[in-house]
């Protein structure tokens, strides 16, 4: 085989293995990909609105077993999911994202 060749494959293997982990910011969030270059999940959830999701749903499932023990608390799956997941439908539905975009504090 030629040299040129192999080398040329190789530069474009190493390529695409440094890309393949790398976020790809689209509208509402951030499209991270895996080792096989298919998109396979959409953060569009920040840090901090985890943490206030997951407390607030945790907060309202308590509401099922402690409290008035209505069947209300189990709206509380909503915000412990999405806390959990890093990911909110209706964020992407209106085009909202509260996650920071790379590279910024």
């Amino acid at each position: 085989m030629n040299i040129a060749i192999i080398a040329k494959q190789a530069n474009a293997s190493l390529a695409e293995r440094s890309l393949s982990h790398r976020p790809v910011h689209c509208g509402a969030g951030v499209l991270r990909r895996n080792s096989n270059r298919e998109a396979y999940m959409l953060n569009n959830v920040g840090t901090t609105d985890r943490w206030i999701r997951v407390l607030v749903g945790i907060a309202l499932l308590t509401l099922v077993i402690a409290g008035p023990k209505t069947d209300l608390g189990w709206l509380g799956m909503i915000p412990l999911a999405t806390g959990l997941f890093g990911y909110c439908p209706l964020y992407q539905l209106f085009g909202w994202s509260t996650k920071r975009a790379a590279g910024h504090p």
